[in-house]
């Protein structure tokens, strides 16, 4: 590892620098030497867990994409069922699609409407029904408009 080959070279150089000038001590009384040995140890524990990390966030993300791709064929079979649904009861209505076919009705003068011919055959049976001009105002007002008999 070339990590551990450069703190072993520094390692190497603060023991000789050390044993040169002499050993210079840190607040808590720990040579230059020994700091770094402790450095180099907690630099390996860091590495150890991220790596722990990165490995269990690896398996996490498989898991999901596992999970995700098995709800997607879910979906797709169950998409597939409800298309053959819908095609079987198309094939065995017993009512054709229905072809409206389209009149013109007038509706006043120069006025006319396209409208099914249902709608078309409706009108003509009851036009007796409509007048052919409403009134402008509301009927005038009777002893009893409406009444119903709950007896």
């Amino acid at each position: 590892m070339a990590g551990g080959a450069m703190n072993e070279a520094l390692r190497d150089r603060v023991t000789h620098l050390e044993n040169f000038v002499g050993v210079p001590e840190d607040d808590d009384g720990v040579s230059l030497s020994a700091s770094t040995e402790q450095h180099a140890i907690e630099l390996v524990d860091l590495r150890k867990i991220l790596d722990d990390f990165m490995t269990e966030t690896n398996v996490r993300i498989n898991n999901i994409m596992e999970d995700v791709m098995s709800l997607t064929d879910v979906v797709k079979i169950n998409l597939k069922s409800l298309e053959d649904d819908v095609a079987l009861v198309k094939k065995s209505s017993p009512y054709p699609p229905k072809r409206h076919r389209r009149a013109l009705v007038e509706i006043k003068l120069d006025i006319t409407v396209e409208v099914p011919d249902e709608v078309a055959d409706l009108l003509k049976e009851f036009a007796d029904v409509m007048p052919p001009e409403l009134p402008k105002s509301l009927s005038p007002r009777r002893a009893t408009d409406h009444k119903i008999d709950l007896d």
